[in-house]
C-alpha cells in the first residue's frame, strides 16, 4: 500500500494560490475584470471565498498574480521564440510573428489589460504596482533583445 505523501502548510498555500490564480485568469478573461467576482474564481477553482481572501488581498491583488504569470509565461515564449534564429533579423522577425499571433488570438487578454490599467489609473497605489510589473515586462522583453544581440552580433 502507497503511501500518501502529506503537504506542508507552505506546499498546500502555494498549491492553493496557484489554483487560483489559473481559475483567476479563466475568469478575468471570461468576464472583464469589472465583470468579475472573487466569488466566481473560488467557485472556479474550488475553494471557498475565504480561501481566496487568505491568498490574496483583494480582486486587484489577484489580477496582479494572474498578470505576473502571464509575464513570465509571455517571457518564456519570447525566448523560445527567437532561441533558434540564426541572425539578429531572423530573430526581429521571429518575435514579431509571436507578437502578431498574441495579438490577434489573444485578443482578449489585451482588452482585460487595458481595462485593468484604466481602472489603475484612478488609484495612484494600484497604478504604480501595476506599473512596475508593465515595466518588469518591457525589461524582459529588453533582455530578450540583449541576448539576440549577443548570440548573433
Amino acid at each position: 500500500m502507497a503511501t500518501k505523501t502529506r503537504l506542508t502548510r507552505t506546499e498546500s498555500k502555494a498549491r492553493t494560490r496557484s489554483a487560483l490564480v489559473d481559475a483567476g485568469r479563466r475568469v478575468f478573461l471570461e468576464r472583464g475584470y469589472h465583470g468579475a467576482t472573487l466569488e466566481a474564481v473560488a467557485d472556479a477553482a474550488g475553494f471557498s471565498t475565504g480561501d481566496v481572501y487568505s491568498a490574496f488581498d483583494g480582486k486587484a491583488d489577484l489580477f496582479l498574480a494572474v498578470f505576473d504569470a502571464r509575464v513570465a509565461d509571455r517571457a518564456r515564449q519570447l525566448v523560445r521564440a527567437g532561441a533558434a534564429a540564426a541572425s539578429a533579423a531572423e530573430q526581429g522577425a521571429d518575435l514579431a510573428r509571436e507578437f502578431t499571433v498574441v495579438s490577434k488570438q489573444e485578443r482578449d487578454w489585451s482588452l482585460l489589460v487595458i481595462e485593468f490599467w484604466v481602472h489603475a489609473a484612478r488609484d495612484p497605489e494600484l497604478r504604480r504596482r501595476f506599473a512596475r510589473r508593465h515595466d518588469a515586462l518591457k525589461a524582459a522583453i529588453g533582455r530578450v533583445f540583449d541576448q539576440m544581440i549577443e548570440r548573433t552580433g
